[in-house]
């Protein structure tokens, strides 16, 4: 018996969501620190690829993850 409770089993439709919601969180937090030390070490070092180019991408990435989450937070069941 596994006392892994994030395992998220075919049946268990709830953690499955649940474990969906927490992947999209981590890659949107971790996305929006990225571009945050990005911008601020290419300010700094005045390299435009670390300023500009990165910051950019991982925005893009935050905002994919925030759709994600909202999509999950709207999704209505049909039980």
């Amino acid at each position: 018996m596994s006392m892994n409770n994030y395992s998220g089993g075919s049946g268990d439709i709830v953690g499955q969501r649940k474990q969906q919601m927490r992947k999209h969180v981590y890659t949107a937090r971790t996305s929006g620190a990225v571009a945050v030390v990005s911008l601020v070490a290419g300010l700094i070092l005045d390299i435009p690829l670390l300023s500009v180019v990165i910051p950019i991408i991982a925005v893009i990435v935050f905002i994919y993850s925030g759709v994600q989450i909202k999509k999950i937070l709207d999704h209505k069941d049909e039980w």
